[in-house]
């Protein structure tokens, strides 16, 4: 909360809404610790490394397609292509793409069902996924509609 709570962060996520500070509403939904895979102790048998992408959305655009959440996160370590971190598609936020999110996964039908997280396969979109490399207190803000991981 500490991070959250910080001037500077709050100030960036004002500065984009056009509010005050103290208008905002926020949450923390999520904290994301990966293991060193590289350094990983010989006793332990299990795999280290993350099996998947996680790739998804956090806004059902098909109940709601216009921008509602602005995401973000504060890096605390070194994130490149060494070490892994986070990913997304580049502009699958926009309609086009978020049309063939909406077909993939079942069509209006299925989509009016469920909530705003939802979870992709990754044999279909991976391959587009890049990833972003970030420094030590590098702070990175996405469309909730964008997909990523």
């Amino acid at each position: 909360w500490k991070v959250r709570g910080h001037p500077a962060v709050q100030s960036i996520f004002a500065k984009h809404w056009d509010v005050e500070p103290q208008e905002l509403l926020t949450s923390m939904d999520g904290l994301i610790l990966w293991r060193p895979w590289q350094q990983k102790p010989q006793q332990v048998s299990e795999n280290w490394k993350t099996r998947g992408s996680w790739l998804h959305v956090d806004q059902n655009v098909f109940k709601r397609s216009e921008l509602l959440a602005v995401q973000g996160l504060v890096n605390l370590c070194l994130a490149d292509s060494s070490t892994g971190g986070f990913v997304c598609i580049p502009g699958s936020h926009g309609p086009a793409f978020q049309e063939k999110i909406c077909e993939s996964l079942g069509g209006a039908q299925n989509l009016r069902k469920r909530g705003d997280y939802m979870a992709l396969e990754e044999d279909n979109w991976s391959q587009q996924a890049v990833g972003i490399s970030l420094n030590p207190g590098d702070m990175l803000l996405w469309d909730g509609r964008l997909v990523h991981g």
